[in-house]
């Protein structure tokens, strides 16, 4: 947890800190759909920025006065500190600390003035991995569960970060011992199969 919790006080001139944002629940008058993107995703290192790219376009039919987005949860995965970097208004930090401790990011694009229709609102966001990132990590952005559009087929966008670092995993080898005995069981099977 010390990893994490360092960054986090470098964090105030890069991302807000909020507490949980009284979005609980509503309906967007249009069909909001969300994407996102991470560059690089795949052979990943601990403190290697990623630039995640995320936007909001209303399809229509209306404008959309409030729009609440919310990112998965985590814990120590990410390092939001140095040389993280953020360019959206309304970006924060959700500290949750209730029975579990995790954090999310909350962004709402409509903070500057209503998503008119056809419009695109883009989120530009720099962090990097921690050393307790596991292998493969998916992060997903997207609307507020509690909140429905005209579509909640595209409300949200997920991609996939795969660190490169990680030591193969092998298998332990067997001790002679149980070795003869794993030899021993297969020349019993195939003795008992012979005998069928």
């Amino acid at each position: 947890m010390k990893r994490f919790t360092i960054p986090i006080l470098l964090l105030v001139s890069v991302f807000a800190v909020a507490p949980p944002p009284a979005f609980s629940q509503g309906t967007i008058p249009s069909d909001v759909a969300i994407t996102m993107t991470a560059t690089p995703s795949d052979n990943l290192s601990p403190g290697e920025l990623i630039s995640f790219v995320i936007t909001a376009t209303n399809l229509g039919p209306a404008a959309v006065p409030v729009l609440p987005m919310i990112s998965s949860q985590f814990i120590d995965e990410f390092d939001l500190g140095p040389g993280g970097s953020s360019n959206c208004p309304g970006i924060a930090l959700q500290v949750a600390d209730g029975k579990y401790f995790f954090y999310n990011l909350v962004w709402d694009p409509t903070i500057t003035a209503p998503l008119a229709a056809g419009e695109t609102r883009v989120c530009e966001l720099k962090f990097s991995l921690t050393e307790a990132a596991p292998e493969i990590l998916p992060f997903t952005f997207g609307i507020y569960e509690s909140w429905v559009d005209l579509n909640e087929a595209n409300n949200s966008a997920t991609v996939i970060l795969r660190r490169g670092d990680m030591a193969p995993v092998t298998l332990p080898m067997l001790s002679p011992g149980a070795l003869m005995v794993l030899l021993g069981m297969l020349t019993f099977m195939a003795w008992i199969q012979l005998r069928r």
